[in-house]
C-alpha cells in the first residue's frame, strides 16, 4: 500500500547529486535557551555557529507539546487529528501514514534513525521507511535499571546516540543518506553528566543543553572529517520546551503557551542563504520544506500539507497569506483525568479553547500574561469557528478511535510516569476534542503536577527528606492523588521504610484499586522484606508479559528455592527484552546456585561484553569463581570489581578470600 502510494508521491530529479539531509530534534528544548535566540547564559557554540552559517526562525512553533505526537507532525507534515497520534503510549504511527523517511528511501537516499527514548520506540510506529532505527537506549551510560519502578522514561544520554550514528556511518556504503538524530537530555530528570553538572549546578537544565550542544558538535566535526558537511543539508529543531514555572507549569504537555510550544529551528546547508526571520512557522511545514530542498515533488498528498520554507532559505520572498495553526494537548486527560486543550493562532492571535477559553495578543503581548477573551469578544468567536472549520475539514478519526490498547510492559511504564493513572480508557470519551464536558480545567491544578514533577526530581537526585516534603504537599492539595501515595510509597522503599511504604501503597490502593503499578510495587516489597509467597500470589494474579513482572516473579522463585521456575521465569523475561542486563545477572547467578558453572560463565561473559562497567556483575563472576574452587582466577574479576566500587564490603572480602586460598595453595608442598 505505502510502496503505490510513495511510486506516485515522487518525481526524482537526477540531473544533480542529491544533499544528505540530517535532522536533528532536541527533547523538551526551548528556543529562548540558545545563544542564538539571544539568551546570554547559554553555552552552546556549536548550534549558534551552525546558526551562524545558515539561516534562524525566531519565531518557529509545535502543535502539541508531548515528544511522539510532535515527531509525527515533522515526519508526515500533518497536524495530530490528521495522523491520529495525539499522545505518548497509547497511540501509534498508522501504517498508512507516509513519512518523510519513507519518501526518502524511495528516492534512494539511506535512511537511519537514532533515538534516546522510550516515547520514539520503534513499537510506536515512527521507524516507517527507516533501513536503521536504533533505539537501544537499555545500554550506555545511562542504562536502564530494573531494581525498582521506573521515575522517568528509559532514555540514553546524547553521547551515546552520536556515538552509535557515527558508528553506523563508518560502515555506511557510498550514496546520499538520510539520518534522524533524537536527543533526550534536556527533558526530567535534569542531571548533566561532568563536568556540566558542576559548571551549572544551580542550572541543570541549561547544563543538559550545553551537555547536547557538545555532543552534537562532535557528530558535525565527524561529517567535516568524512568530507560530507558541505553537501549535507543540517536541521536542528525541537518537539517542544519546557515550562519551568511559566504559567505555573514546571514541565509540559498540560498547557498550551509559548513555554512549551516555541522551539528553536535552525536549518543550514548547500543552497541556504545565510539569514533569519520573525514569522510564525510551525513543525508541520518541515515535510514541504524537506521536499523542496532536495528536489522532490510530491503528486497530491489526501490530504494538503502546511506550506514549504523553502523560498525563506533561498533569500525568496515567503508566500503571503496570514498565518495559521491549530494546537492541543489531551495529556491533561490521559494522565490527571482533567480536561484537554486545544488551541487555533491566526496572525498574533491564539485563542486557548478549554473549560475556561483564553485569548493573547501574542504580537503585544509574548509572555501570554494578558487574557483578552473578555475584551475582545469578536476576535475569540471568530478564532473559535476557525477552529471548529479545522476540526471538521482534518480530522480523520475520533481520538477514542485513534487510541489502541498496549501491553502490561508499556502500561506500568507510562503508569510509572503518571501517564495512565486516571483511567487507561480516558480516551473513550474525547469523540469530540471541543467536548470539555464537567472536566476541571488544568490551568487551576497545574501546580499538582510540577509539585509531582520537582518530587520524582528529587528522588532521582537521591534528595529523599525534599522529595517526602514535595509528596505530602501534593496530597494536602489533593488527597486523592493516588499518583502521589504510590510516589511517597516508592520513596519510602527506595529507603527501605517498609512499614510506611506499605501503608502509603494501601492508601493509593483505596483510590484506584485497580492500579497496576501500585499493585506490582506491593507485589515487589513484598518479596523484597521477605513475604515472599504473599508477594509472589500478588504478582501472579497481575499480567505477566512485561520484563518487570518477570523479573520479580523469578526473584520470588529464587527466594523459595525453588531454582527450575526461577530460571524459568529469568529466561522468559530475556524474551522480552533480550539485552536487560538485571535478567542476565539474575540468570547467571542461579545458574551458578545451581552449580551449573560453566553456563553462569557464559552468561556472566556476554553480560561483561555488553555491560563492561557493572560492577555487580563483576563481583558475582567472582563470586561464582571462588565457590567453584578457582581462586586463581576469581582474582582478576574481583579486582575489577573492587576498581569499579572501592568501598563495596562484599568484593573486598571475597577478594580477600581469594588472595588466602591462593596463597595457601602455594604454601602446600608438591
Amino acid at each position: 500500500m505505502v510502496g503505490c502510494l510513495l511510486a506516485a508521491f515522487l518525481s526524482t530529479a537526477c540531473s544533480r547529486s542529491r544533499p544528505n539531509l540530517v535532522l536533528i530534534t532536541m527533547d523538551t528544548t526551548r528556543a529562548d535557551h540558545l545563544g542564538a535566540y539571544g539568551y546570554e547564559r547559554a553555552e552552546t557554540p556549536n548550534l549558534d555557529a551552525l546558526a551562524s552559517e545558515g539561516f534562524l526562525f525566531r519565531q518557529h512553533l509545535t502543535p502539541v507539546p508531548l515528544t511522539l505526537p510532535s515527531h509525527t507532525s515533522i515526519m508526515t507534515g500533518h497536524y495530530p487529528p490528521t495522523h491520529t497520534v495525539h499522545d505518548n503510549g497509547t497511540f501509534f504511527v498508522p501504517q498508512e501514514a507516509v513519512t518523510l523517511a519513507e519518501v526518502l528511501s524511495a528516492a534512494g537516499y539511506q535512511t537511519s534513525a537514532f533515538v534516546g527514548s522510550f516515547p520514539l520506540e520503534s513499537r510506536f510506529g515512527l521507524d516507517q521507511g527507516f533501513g536503521t532505527y536504533d533505539d537501544d537506549f537499555y545500554s550506555g551510560s545511562r542504562s536502564r535499571q530494573k531494581q525498582s519502578l521506573d521515575i522517568f522514561f528509559d532514555e540514553r544520554r546524547a553521547g551515546d546516540v552520536v556515538e552509535a550514528a557515527m558508528a553506523h556511518h563508518e560502515k555506511r556504503s557510498a550514496g546520499p543518506f538520510f539520518t534522524f538524530l533524537h536527543v533526550f537530555d534536556p527533558h526530567q530528570p535534569q542531571q548533566p553528566p561532568a563536568p556540566f553538572d558542576l559548571r551549572f549546578r544551580d542550572r541543570p537544565y541549561d547544563g543538559e543543553i550545553a551537555y547536547v550542544d557538545e555532543q552534537l558538535g562532535r557528530f558535525f566535526d565527524f561529517l567535516r572529517e568524512r568530507g560530507e558537511w558541505e553537501n549535507t543539508i543540517v536541521i536542528v529543531t525541537a518537539d517542544h520546551g519546557e515550562g519551568l514555572g511559566d504559567h505555573g507549569e514546571l514541565t509540559h504537555a498540560i498547557l498550551l503557551h509559548q513555554a512549551t510550544l516555541h522551539v528553536p529551528l535552525i536549518v543550514r546547508g548547500p543552497g541556504i542563504e545565510h539569514g533569519d526571520t520573525e514569522r510564525w512557522t510551525i513543525s508541520t511545514q518541515l515535510f514541504a520544506t524537506v521536499m523542496d530542498l532536495l528536489g522532490i515533488e510530491p503528486g497530491t498528498p489526501d490530504i494538503p500539507r502546511s506550506p514549504s520554507l523553502a523560498p525563506l532559505l533561498h533569500g525568496e520572498q515567503a508566500p503571503g497569506g496570514v498565518f495559521t495553526a491549530y494546537f492541543e494537548t489531551i495529556a491533561p486527560v490521559t494522565s490527571q483525568g482533567w480536561s484537554q486543550l486545544v488551541g487555533f493562532m491566526k496572525g498574533d492571535w491564539r485563542l486557548i479553547a478549554g473549560p475556561r477559553s483564553e485569548l493573547f495578543d501574542l504580537g503585544q503581548d509574548p509572555g501570554e500574561t494578558m487574557d483578552r477573551h473578555r475584551d475582545e469578544e469578536e476576535i475569540a468567536t471568530a478564532l473559535y469557528r476557525d477552529l471548529q472549520s479545522f476540526l471538521v475539514e482534518h480530522q480523520v478519526e475520533s481520538v477514542s478511535d485513534s487510541t489502541a490498547s498496549v501491553d502490561a510492559e508499556t502500561v506500568e511504564r507510562l503508569a510509572a510516569l503518571g501517564y495512565l493513572q486516571a483511567d487507561s480508557e480516558a480516551t473513550r470519551d474525547l469523540d469530540d476534542l471541543l467536548d470539555f464536558g464537567d472536566r476541571l480545567d488544568p490551568k487551576d491544578r497545574v501546580v499538582d503536577v510540577s509539585l509531582v514533577s520537582e518530587a520524582k526530581a528529587a528522588m532521582s537526585r537521591g534528595q529523599w527528606s525534599r522529595a517526602e516534603s514535595l509528596w505530602k504537599k501534593a496530597l494536602e492539595r489533593t488527597p486523592q492523588n493516588s499518583y502521589a501515595h504510590l510516589g511517597l510509597a516508592q520513596l519510602y522503599g527506595m529507603t527501605e521504610d517498609w512499614d510506611r511504604s506499605l501503608a502509603s501503597l494501601g492508601r493509593a490502593l483505596e483510590v484506584t484499586p485497580d492500579s497496576m503499578a501500585a499493585l506490582r510495587l506491593q507485589g515487589e516489597i513484598l518479596v523484597q522484606i521477605g513475604r515472599t509467597q504473599e508477594g509472589l500470589d500478588l504478582l501472579l494474579e497481575l499480567p505477566q508479559d512485561s520484563v518487570q513482572a518477570t523479573t520479580w516473579i523469578g526473584k520470588a522463585y529464587q527466594g523459595l528455592g525453588e531454582s527450575a521456575e526461577a530460571e524459568a521465569w529469568f529466561r522468559r523475561g530475556l524474551e522480552v527484552d533480550p539485552r536487560n542486563r538485571w535478567l542476565q545477572l539474575y540468570l547467571a547467578n542461579e545458574l551458578a546456585t545451581s552449580e551449573r558453572f560453566g553456563e553462569a560463565e557464559t552468561v556472566y561473559r556476554g553480560l561483561l561484553t555488553t555491560d563492561p562497567y557493572f560492577q555487580l556483575a563483576y563481583y558475582n563472576f567472582g563470586r561464582s569463581l571462588l565457590d567453584r574452587g578457582e581462586p586463581e582466577r576469581a582474582i582478576s574479576i574481583l579486582e575489577r570489581s573492587a576498581g569499579l566500587a572501592p568501598g563495596h564490603a562484599l568484593t573486598q572480602q571475597a577478594l580477600r578470600e581469594a588472595q588466602t586460598a591462593v596463597a595457601a595453595s602455594a604454601e602446600i608442598p608438591q
